[in-house]
């Protein structure tokens, strides 16, 4: 016995003088020690990678087990070379636990995951949760790349995209479309990893995230503002003194893009009675919406709001639910705020008739009191 294993087993050279292999630690069991003495005895070569063994002091630890069989001067010996292998077994215990852990993770997580060849591309694992978010089995996904299941549609982005998820550690798209194997169309946030799996491969792990309804409640938070914008630029033009009609139509024109949701290739129109008041870049579309100017219950006019390139069908065409609203009750507003204007106008221009007259005018109350008199009036009775 060499020194190395008196220290690893805690016996002295003495206590293992004599002793045979179960007696020591090595194959404990007296049954399975006695057929696997007899195995080392019959081969010349025997190894066991993984062997229990227990020291002297009751340790348990693990060892990597080397017999082999040759003469000297006649007589056969057996040499076992022992290995300790307890922080090697350890890790990789450790190893399959973390493994299992990890594959527990990924089997469970409500995000859709994809593993990637960082090679080719090609999806070599996919999780469960993926089948719920794109309508993909994990199966059908295997050997297919990113484009090919929605993701980055465009063959050429799709190379670039390829290239930065190859290049980079970490990626993050914030807000990236997709389509479903049923052609849904869903918004997701993609993040992208890649790690070792050993010394020679290498993966990309992608974790898709759908945030259709948090992209839907962002845009509801965007459109309500939009919303008070345009009414509360309405309210400002109305309130602004000695305005016309045709100056507030004119202004509420310009102020309307900024409240649809694609405002740089948006034009708008109002037509009331003969006149129109557009955007400066109004063209006949073929996207548009409008609504119906009422003034006293009867149709004056209209508003119109329209895009100039095509855009994603929604509720209404390219239009949300929330635009249709809007544009129904801003053409509400206005109506109203014609029949005020008009209103005012009319009794403007009664005064002016009432003031400028050469007859003399007065105005008196029910009971014969003066409460109003003209120019004209004061100049024929002298006061």
């Amino acid at each position: 016995v060499n020194p190395f294993l008196i220290e690893l087993l805690g016996f002295t050279h003495e206590q293992f003088l004599g002793k045979k292999l179960w007696e020591i630690g090595v194959f404990k069991d007296i049954a399975a020690s006695k057929d696997n003495f007899k195995e080392l005895q019959e081969k010349k070569y025997i190894h066991f990678e993984d062997l229990p063994l227990e020291t002297a002091d009751g340790r348990r630890i693990y060892a990597e087990f080397v017999s082999f069989v040759y003469d000297v001067e006649g007589k056969k010996v057996m040499q076992c070379n022992i290995r300790d292998i307890t922080e090697r077994k350890r890790a990789e215990e450790q190893m399959i636990k973390s493994e299992a852990q990890h594959r527990r993770l990924f089997e469970s997580a409500k995000d859709g995951i994809l593993i990637l060849n960082r090679d080719t591309g090609e999806i070599i694992d996919a999780n469960p949760f993926i089948e719920t978010l794109l309508g993909y089995s994990p199966d059908e996904l295997l050997g297919k790349h990113l484009w090919d299941i929605g993701l980055f549609k465009d063959m050429l982005l799709s190379k670039i995209a390829f290239e930065e998820l190859q290049a980079k550690e970490y990626l993050r798209y914030e807000d990236l479309p997709l389509e479903t194997k049923e052609g849904r169309r869903i918004d997701v946030e993609f993040i992208s990893t890649f790690y070792a799996v050993d010394a020679h491969t290498s993966v990309i792990q992608c974790n898709i995230r759908d945030i259709t309804d948090r992209k839907e409640a962002e845009i509801k938070v965007i459109e309500r503002m939009k919303e008070l914008q345009a009414f509360y630029g309405l309210t400002g033009i109305t309130e602004r003194e000695g305005i016309t009609l045709d100056q507030l139509c004119q202004e509420f024109v310009n102020l309307l893009p900024n409240s649809w949701r694609y405002a740089e290739t948006t034009y708008s129109r109002i037509v009331i009675g003969d006149r129109e008041f557009c955007t400066n870049n109004f063209t006949e579309s073929a996207w548009k919406q409008s609504a119906p100017v009422r003034v006293h219950g009867s149709v004056v006019g209209k508003i119109e709001v329209g895009y100039l390139e095509e855009r994603p069908e929604h509720d209404e065409g390219p239009f949300i639910k929330e635009e249709r609203l809007l544009i129904d009750a801003l053409a509400e507003r206005l109506g109203r705020i014609i029949e005020r204007k008009r209103a005012e106008e009319e009794l403007l221009l009664k005064n002016n008739v009432f003031e400028s007259s050469i007859t003399a005018n007065s105005i008196a109350n029910n009971q014969g009191i003066i409460t109003h008199v003209n120019l004209a009036f004061l100049q024929l009775w002298g006061y």
